[in-house]
């Protein structure tokens, strides 16, 4: 059983009041999420839910739980978009080249502009004919 898995079933049972509607927001079965809540409830050793057949209720060491782990789902989901993020990101220098004269540069000049935005920081080069051609225009263009 996956306890960040367990958790969320846990607290969408407490929140939707129900079984069914939990396991519709999830895209489970409900026997799916009733059977992460039992794995749960078996793991911790306690009984988190008072079910009847018309409704499922917190238990006072379920009300408790729940608080934490809505803290703990917080946290994860804060730390993943973090993460995500930081992801590493493609860097360095990016060569525009072209082994023919003539080409219109200020389609490159409004790629760069674009490419700045999402990749700050990096160097373009732009080469034509094997040389390198300087771009008054577009700022922070090097030459190697």
């Amino acid at each position: 059983m996956d306890r960040i898995d367990a958790m969320q079933a846990f607290v969408a049972v407490a929140d939707l009041q129900g079984f069914a509607p939990a396991a519709r927001k999830l895209g489970l079965s409900p026997s799916a999420v009733t059977r992460l809540i039992a794995a749960l409830e078996d793991r911790l050793g306690a009984r988190l839910l008072q079910r009847t057949t018309r409704k499922v209720a917190l238990t006072d060491v379920g009300a408790r739980y729940l608080e934490r782990a809505r803290r703990i789902l917080a946290d994860v989901e804060e730390a993943e978009g973090a993460a995500e993020g930081e992801r590493i990101r493609p860097s360095g220098r990016l060569v525009v080249e072209s082994w023919r004269e003539g080409h219109r540069f200020e389609r490159v000049a409004v790629s760069r502009t674009d490419y700045d935005r999402f990749h700050p920081g990096d160097f373009v080069v732009v080469r034509v004919g094997g040389g390198l051609v300087g771009i008054p225009w577009v700022a922070g263009v090097d030459r190697e």
